[in-house]
This record gives C-alpha cells, sequence and structure tokens, in this order.
C-alpha cells in the first residue's frame, strides 16, 4: 500500500513537472510572439521618427500616408507595451501589483492619447480590443475623458521650447 501511494505521488509530481513546462514554453512563446511584433514596429517607425511625431501634434491634419503610417506603427508598439505589461501582471509578481500595471498604463495611454491623432486612432482601434482586454480599453477611455480637450503633446513641446 506503501509503495502504491509512493508511485502515485511521484506519478502526481511528473505530471506537476510537465505542466509547469508547459506554461513556462507558452510564455516563452507569446514573448517571442511580441518581439516580433515590436520588431516589425520599429522597422516602421525607423530610427528617427521625430519629426512625424512633432509634425502629428503640431498639425496632424497635414501628415502623408507615410506619416500616418508611421503614426500608426508608433501609436500601435505603445499599446503593445501595454498589453505585454497587463499579460505579464496576470498570475505573476514579475511586473508588480495591478496598480502599478495599472499606472504604467496610464502612461503610456498619455502618450497615444496626448496626440490629436492618437485621439482618432484611439477611437479606430478600441472597439476591436475591448473584448479582448476590457481592463486596458477601460484606463485607455478614462484617460482620454481626464484629457478633455487638451492635447499634451502640444503643451509638452511648447514647455519645452520656452525652457530651451
Amino acid at each position: 500500500m506503501l509503495g502504491a501511494v509512493a508511485i502515485l505521488t511521484g506519478l502526481v509530481l511528473v505530471l506537476l513537472e510537465l505542466r509547469q513546462g508547459q506554461e513556462v514554453a507558452g510564455a516563452q512563446l507569446l514573448s517571442e510572439r511580441f518581439s516580433i511584433i515590436a520588431n516589425q514596429y520599429n522597422s516602421i517607425i525607423g530610427e528617427n521618427a521625430a519629426d512625424v511625431i512633432a509634425k502629428a501634434c503640431d498639425s496632424p491634419d497635414e501628415l502623408t500616408r507615410q506619416e500616418l503610417v508611421v503614426m500608426n506603427a508608433y501609436f500601435n508598439s505603445q499599446f503593445l507595451i501595454i498589453r505585454r505589461m497587463k499579460l505579464l501582471s496576470q498570475g505573476s509578481d514579475f511586473s508588480g501589483s495591478e496598480q502599478h500595471w495599472e499606472s504604467w498604463a496610464n502612461g503610456y495611454f498619455n502618450i497615444i492619447i496626448g496626440q490629436p491623432y492618437g485621439r482618432y486612432w484611439w477611437g479606430q482601434v478600441r472597439g476591436y480590443w475591448i473584448g479582448i482586454f476590457p481592463e486596458v480599453v477601460k484606463i485607455g477611455d478614462d484617460v482620454l475623458a481626464k484629457a478633455g480637450d487638451t492635447y499634451l503633446c502640444r503643451s509638452f513641446y511648447t514647455d519645452w521650447q520656452q525652457d530651451a
């Protein structure tokens, strides 16, 4: 009887180890997928997107089609970071508490919502993500509501130019 219990205990431990190995492999695949997507966005954004980002802030109506592609990649890359942080926070202390994750998400949404074109972009993509990441969409919507009619990028660039 004692031998049978020992064998069953050993089998349970082996099954738990296999399950843990599958979870680790799944997390590695997800991380690799995020890295591939981030690399794609970075290749579109290019090495120096500052001129496009500044133009999007100052005169979004004058963006060319190519510049809109850059801005879409830029906002998608910011949103990718938010989604990755949310996924890392689930069931793990790796990225800190849920409040910690939410404060980072607020900051990244300010980058998006702070741009006039970013608000348009958010209006276009939020419907897709609401079914997948409702908590993330809520934070984006809250940031948009708090921002009102102000554009953080305009005040940032104006303040920076005055300080220079």
